[in-house]
């Protein structure tokens, strides 16, 4: 019993800090709405646009070869072609140039996904994956807006399409999801020995106790 006793304070000591910060982290991304944190509650709920068939005046077959998939869409009011292939490239329906995705476009891009819209702070090129923005198609556009969530639209640069949101809630359940998950730098690993170690005190910790108790409330039950 001693030894029970002695090995239940040391993996205590071991885990009650991270035990701590689990219970903590998960309640505030419990407490987090996940529309709020997704950005939709700021997104504003467009309807596809018609295409504006009018304007439309080159046929997929004389603008692209070789191609593995070809939509026609609209895009900042225009309509294009996505060709999609070894690379993504977009041609104006219309004249079939090649349309690009430059910082003004991304801009207008970002603005028409939101509500309100808000005024646009700054907007940079992504030519690599960021902490915010891992996982996700680069090259790309960050574009900064001036709303009280700091929101940041990401509008990927090969086609024009939003590819990511990110506001100071969504920067918040990610910060906690990384202490929760014990990788504090890119915040997307949980199959790490050192999680797998502190899960297993945390375990043991909890059965030790059990274990403690019952043996407890049995010495107390007897004659």
């Amino acid at each position: 019993m001693k030894n029970l006793y002695a090995a239940h304070r040391w993996l205590g000591l071991v885990a009650l800090g991270q035990v701590s910060i689990w219970f903590f982290t998960g309640l505030v991304m419990s407490s987090l709405p996940i529309r709020q944190v997704r950005g939709d509650e700021t997104r504003a709920m467009l309807s596809t646009p018609p295409i504006d068939w009018e304007r439309v005046v080159m046929p997929p077959s004389d603008t692209v070869s070789g191609a593995e998939e070809v939509s026609l869409r609209m895009l900042d009011g225009v309509p294009v072609y996505e060709v999609r292939g070894k690379e993504t490239r977009l041609l104006d329906a219309t004249s079939g140039r090649v349309v690009e995705v430059d910082a003004a476009r991304a801009g207008r891009i970002a603005l028409a996904d939101q509500q309100g819209p808000p005024s646009v702070i700054a907007i940079e090129r992504l030519e690599t994956p960021t902490v915010e923005y891992r996982e996700k198609p680069v090259p790309a556009w960050a574009v900064h807006l001036a709303d009280d969530a700091s929101t940041t639209v990401y509008v990927d640069a090969r086609n024009g399409r939003v590819s990511a949101r990110r506001n100071n809630s969504w920067r918040v359940f990610d910060f906690v999801w990384g202490l929760h998950i014990m990788d504090w730098r890119e915040r997307k690993d949980f199959n790490t020995l050192l999680l797998s170690v502190f899960a297993a005190a945390a375990l043991a910790m909890a059965v030790s106790g059990g274990a403690i108790w019952v043996f407890r409330a049995l010495r107390r039950r007897r004659p």
